[in-house]
C-alpha cells in the first residue's frame, strides 16, 4: 500500500461553504496533512469528503501557504463537472481511457435534473514537479472537456459532500 498524502480540513459541512467561511477553510487546510497509507486511512479519507462534507485540496504545500507557487506534491487528480453531462458518460469514457476512478462524490449543489459531481484519479506515483502537475491535470481536462475550466489550478480546494454516491 502506497503512501498518499493530501490536505484535508478537519470540520465537516453541511452545506456548500460561503463567504469568510471558506477563507477560514483555506487557512486550515493548507497545514492539514494527512497521509493515506492503509486500506482504513482511505476508507476514511473517502467517506470524509463524500459524506462527511469535509474540504481537501489533492496536493500538498511548503510553507503552509496553499499556493501553486508552494506546491509540494500531489498524488491525487480531481475534475469537477458542474452539469451538462452525465456521471455514466464520464464513466465510460474513463473506462475507454482506462483511467479508473478512485472516487465521486456529486457536489452540494447537484440536483435529479443537473448532475453535478466530482471524479478522483489515482496516479500510480507522486508528482512532485508543478509543472508535470499541471501538464497532467490538463491532459485529463482535455480527455473530459466537460470539466470545469478552473480545475487547471493544481492548489484548488474541493469542498466535500454530506451523502456519497459513488463509492470506491
Amino acid at each position: 500500500m502506497q503512501n498518499i498524502k493530501i490536505c484535508l480540513d478537519p470540520v465537516s459541512y453541511e452545506s456548500k461553504p460561503a463567504g469568510s467561511e471558506i477563507g477560514r477553510i483555506s487557512r486550515r487546510i493548507e497545514k492539514s496533512v494527512y497521509v493515506l497509507n492503509c486500506p482504513t486511512s482511505y476508507y476514511e479519507f473517502v467517506h470524509n469528503v463524500g459524506q462527511y462534507g469535509h474540504t481537501f485540496t489533492p496536493a500538498t504545500f511548503g510553507n503552509g501557504n496553499r499556493t501553486e507557487n508552494n506546491f509540494e506534491q500531489m498524488q491525487l487528480f480531481v475534475l469537477d463537472f458542474d452539469g451538462g453531462v452525465s456521471f455514466e458518460t464520464i464513466k465510460e469514457r474513463s473506462n475507454q481511457y482506462n483511467l479508473p476512478i478512485m472516487f465521486s462524490y456529486e457536489t452540494f449543489t447537484s440536483e435529479e435534473s443537473n448532475e453535478k459531481f466530482r471524479i478522483v484519479f489515482m496516479n500510480n506515483v507522486p508528482m512532485s514537479d508543478r509543472k508535470g502537475a499541471k501538464i497532467l491535470k490538463h491532459a485529463l481536462m482535455e480527455i473530459f472537456p466537460e470539466a470545469d475550466k478552473h480545475d487547471g489550478d493544481i492548489s484548488r480546494m474541493y469542498f466535500g459532500r454530506k451523502r456519497m454516491t459513488v463509492t470506491p
